[in-house]
């Protein structure tokens, strides 16, 4: 999250920064006129919504593929991994019923 966060705050002040890098290596170095801060702000804004729109429609899609927990067969742990729905493999299950606890005997008094 901190990621996606920086990258916004480095595209808003992107436009500050190359408008900086020009006015420094422009020959007059007095500035004559104002900054156009409003037309930075703009590019800004617009290059991190952009980025907002832009990023999750170029990540990989997950369609059709499905999470296949990790699990221990043969004496071997298989890590969790996504897999193709049609390969995935249900959890095994043990074909047999647990068994049923033990029942306590009863106190048994004599009869008088």
């Amino acid at each position: 999250m901190a990621q996606r966060i920086l990258l916004e705050v480095f595209l808003f002040l992107l436009p500050f920064g190359a408008f900086f890098v020009f006015r420094a290596i422009s020959p007059n170095l007095r500035i004559a006129d104002r900054w156009p801060v409003k037309r930075l702000v703009a590019i800004g804004f617009g290059l991190a919504v952009a980025a907002l729109i832009l990023f999750p429609l170029l990540q990989p899609s997950n369609k059709g593929l499905c999470y296949q927990a990790q699990r221990y067969e043969n004496g071997v742990t298989i890590p969790a991994r996504m897999v193709d729905c049609a390969l995935a493999r249900p959890p095994a299950r043990d074909p047999t019923p647990p068994a049923a606890p033990p029942v306590a005997p009863r106190n048994q008094t004599p009869d008088p």
